[in-house]
């Protein structure tokens, strides 16, 4: 390993903003092990870690478990492009994400205005329903299978084979 371009725990955690303890907590339990050591017990991180570290932050960020996101990245086959790949089917989990919450504010607003003429049954309702297509949409992701079947339909379809 290239230890010239490898960082410590202490640097990536400044260039990260994760902290040096959450880290250590991560080498810990086996979920972003350093990719070596320097004498003692400094450890190295290469950018293939950095390329883990991101996936894990992502994957908390989307509400899964620590144990959860073990699993999905222990279950991942590397590939080429695999950081690439990973990315987009971050990007769309999250543009679909965003697509919801838009579509909650939505209601949301429509509430608030049907409310000025008294309250509505039907828009509280669908204000509630609105919010609970959320926890059905969440748990598309929330699983390891569910997660890496997406990810693996995205390496399959997205690709031009041509190229």
């Amino acid at each position: 390993m290239d230890k010239e371009n490898c960082l410590t725990t202490g640097q990536l955690a400044k260039r990260t903003g994760i902290t040096v303890r959450t880290l250590r907590y991560y080498d810990q339990i086996g979920l972003l092990s350093p990719g070596g050591h320097r004498t003692g017990s400094i450890r190295l991180y290469n950018m293939k870690d950095m390329e883990r570290l991101q996936r894990i932050q992502m994957l908390k960020y989307l509400g899964l478990s620590l144990q959860k996101i073990m699993d999905i990245l222990d279950a991942e086959s590397p590939s080429n492009g695999e950081i690439r790949h990973s990315l987009q089917a971050q990007l769309d989990v999250l543009q679909k994400k965003i697509a919801h919450t838009e579509h909650v504010v939505h209601a949301i607003r429509d509430a608030m205005e049907m409310s000025v003429y008294g309250s509505d049954w039907n828009h509280l309702a669908d204000v509630i329903q609105t919010v609970q297509s959320e926890q059905n949409w969440g748990e598309q992701y929330r699983t390891a299978n569910r997660l890496q079947t997406r990810i693996h339909l995205y390496d399959k379809y997205s690709t031009n084979p041509q190229v």
